[in-house]
């Protein structure tokens, strides 16, 4: 059995979640935060989606991982949030 014990390894399983949903067009990946809230890592991702040639899409989720399965329980996508703030400013 894999335990996640440590942020590295929370992070690494959320990117291979991230990269196994968006496949080729997963771009650079960047993290706002990650902790262990209630036995379930929660990792705040911000990222880019390729679209075509000039076309990018960014994102921002929040992912929750089973420390003892390593699989993602849930996920969160704030990324209309996000927007909606940076308007409002």
């Amino acid at each position: 059995m894999t335990l996640i014990t440590n942020v590295e390894q929370a992070e690494s399983a959320a990117v291979g979640w991230l990269q196994q949903k968006y496949q080729k067009r997963l771009g650079k990946v960047r993290f706002m935060g990650v902790m262990l809230e209630s036995g379930t890592w929660r990792v705040n991702a911000d990222f880019y989606i390729k679209g075509d040639l000039l076309d990018k899409k960014r994102k921002r989720l929040v992912v929750s991982i089973d420390p003892e399965t390593t699989s993602v329980v849930g996920y969160t996508d704030v990324t209309e949030a996000m927007r909606a703030s940076s308007v409002k400013q």
